[in-house]
């Protein structure tokens, strides 16, 4: 279910995504400056996805400013910004993409959520963060919930937080 995406081997990598990827701010904004823009590598990996991948906010709030697609979908998955910073339980940079007006419970191909990956990984602050926005309880293509895997992993601090939510306790694995 890990959506991580090594960056710099990829094809089709521009020095915006490699600067967003690895957080030089004042690169970013002197690449922008100079005409570059937010476009994805072969994989649809973009430079706001890179910058989200990593935590990088203050970059992440930068490629918003000048106009970065916040629903811009990898080719692989459909993983979006705010999954993989759900993923990675970068709090500060999920809240900058729900302001950017992310979609909260866009799944990706396998049916997941950024809810279900901050459940997953045990992110409570994410959870808290996706819930007061509107992220709902909704299983993937195999029927695992945010509360299953929060549940499979241990994270009680989790579970409870998606119990007092109104998670449904008897969802169901729809595949063995």
């Amino acid at each position: 279910m890990m959506v991580s995406i090594i960056i710099s081997t990829q094809e089709g990598a521009t020095a915006l995504l490699y600067a967003g990827w690895k957080g030089h701010s004042e690169v970013v904004k002197l690449l922008l400056g100079a005409g570059a823009r937010d476009i994805p590598n072969k994989d649809g990996v973009s430079p706001l996805y890179a910058a989200s991948q990593e935590g990088h906010s203050d970059v992440v709030d930068i490629l918003l400013e000048a106009g970065a697609d916040v629903h811009q979908a990898t080719t692989k998955n459909g993983d979006v910004p705010l999954g993989i910073a759900a993923q990675n339980g970068h709090t500060e940079t999920v809240q900058r993409l729900l302001e950017a007006g992310a979609n909260v419970n866009h799944q990706n191909k396998e049916g997941a959520t950024a809810l279900l990956y901050a459940g997953w990984k045990g992110h409570s602050e994410v959870v808290k963060l996706l819930l007061g926005a509107g992220a709902r309880d909704i299983p993937n293509k195999d029927g695992l919930s945010p509360l299953y895997v929060a549940s499979q992993e241990g994270h009680s601090d989790v579970v409870d937080i998606l119990l007092e939510a109104g998670a449904d306790v008897h969802q169901a694995t729809t595949k063995v």
